[in-house]
């Protein structure tokens, strides 16, 4: 099959750039939120075109659509899955996992319109025009979390699951914009095409260019914000500069890897006060409240993009596939 191939970070900006200029993907509104597709796509096995299409940023979670999911799942080296039942009534679907180069079933996920009932799910529009589908879609999401969680790095949902109307493909209808920033910036293009976007003073702090941003092009931007103060870190900004990258999912190790490549320094506690708080007004997190009325933070789109572009740069074998977010 004949597939674009985005080889290297700078084609993956590129590419974002223009697919989120098309104005072909309704729910993308930054050449961020691109990336971040091309990015969760890349992790697992997708290309540009297909990630754009099936792939969502819902309240910072990846979220496949059902087809996608199943192909992901289907193109594993390790993981299978075959239907046993799909009716309008119930969809059961058998998981198998490559064990001494067999195919060996290791559990069965089942969803009947009767789990939909109990749910509160069966009055929707969807449930009633496509009831084969919805039960494929929940199956299918509920076979992959409980049998093939490694697949996928973290929890994998479908749009259905957030209360997203979806068509009968499982993807997110026309109309719905499922990853909104705060404070958006209208021009998030790459000026010039070169990634050498102006990076206009104001007073000692750099403001933002154009986002999101190479890592090269991010250093520089991070060192005009952080020379705004030079003093030690306080302990309280310490732990919120480890709580930001918490909120990324990033663990210590990457931690340190992206803040030797911005900083040259390893720990925070080495580091002056005004690049932490540079860190931390980069990555942005923002409180939300989730399913359980429980206060969550979200990290900003761009600083998700970013993270995984230093992390791939300087990462030896493409180790940023790993999720952080």
């Amino acid at each position: 099959m004949n597939q674009l191939a985005v080889r290297n970070i700078d084609e993956t900006i590129r590419v974002g750039e223009i697919l989120a200029k098309s104005g072909f993907f309704d729910d993308v509104r930054s050449v961020s939120q691109a990336v971040a597709k091309i990015i969760a796509g890349t992790e697992l096995g997708f290309p540009p075109m297909a990630s754009m299409t099936g792939i969502y940023i819902v309240k910072g979670r990846v979220t496949l659509s059902a087809n996608l999911l199943a192909a992901a799942v289907k193109q594993s080296t390790k993981y299978d899955y075959r239907i046993k039942a799909h009716t309008n009534e119930v969809c059961t679907i058998a998981f198998c996992e490559r064990q001494d180069g067999k195919l060996t079933e290791i559990g069965e996920s089942a969803f009947t319109v009767e789990d939909a009932q109990n749910a509160g799910l069966s009055k929707g529009d969807n449930w009633e025009k496509y009831p084969r589908n919805m039960l494929f879609a929940r199956a299918m999401s509920n076979g992959a979390k409980w049998f093939c969680p490694d697949l996928f790095g973290s929890p994998i949902y479908t749009p259905d699951e957030f209360d997203l109307d979806v068509n009968e493909e499982g993807e997110i209808v026309e109309g719905q914009v499922v990853s909104p920033m705060e404070n958006h910036v209208e021009d998030n293009g790459i000026r010039n095409g070169n990634h050498e976007p102006a990076i206009q003073k104001n007073g000692n702090s750099g403001q933002w260019p154009a986002r999101p941003l190479p890592p090269d092009v991010l250093k520089e931007a991070m060192f005009r914000k952080s020379v705004t103060n030079p003093n030690p870190v306080t302990q309280e900004l310490f732990a919120k500069t480890h709580a930001a990258f918490s909120n990324l999912n990033v663990d210590d190790e990457k931690r340190h890897v992206v803040q030797r490549y911005l900083f040259g320094v390893e720990s925070s506690k080495d580091m002056t006060y005004g690049q932490c708080q540079a860190i931390v007004d980069w990555i942005g997190s923002v409180p939300e409240q989730d399913e359980e009325d429980n206060t969550v933070y979200v990290p900003n789109a761009d600083s998700i993009a970013e993270v995984s572009l230093i992390l791939a740069q300087e990462v030896p074998q493409h180790d940023f596939v790993e999720k952080i977010a």
